[in-house]
């Protein structure tokens, strides 16, 4: 998929050696235990709790009410 960026996107999206020598060797992150770093299970799940925490906080931030939703309802009220 990186190859195809760059093909198709120019060298902005050059991939360097040392991110393809890591995929090549299935070195893929978290995901599969190891990356630049490798991660016992322990550390991975962890890692991965964390990372799900924070989308969910981020995904309930992002369907909460803005703070000018809230004062156009109120006005909004008000008028009625």
């Amino acid at each position: 998929m990186l190859e195809t960026l760059q093909r198709e996107l120019g060298e902005r999206f050059f991939v360097p050696e040392m991110l393809s020598e890591q995929l090549v060797q299935g070195r893929v992150g978290t995901k599969g235990g190891a990356g630049f770093s490798d991660y016992t299970t322990g550390q991975r799940d962890r890692l991965h709790l964390d990372r799900d925490r924070r989308c969910a906080a981020l995904a309930a931030l992002l369907q909460a009410p803005s703070v000018t939703d809230t004062a156009d309802t109120h006005h909004a009220a008000r008028e009625a």
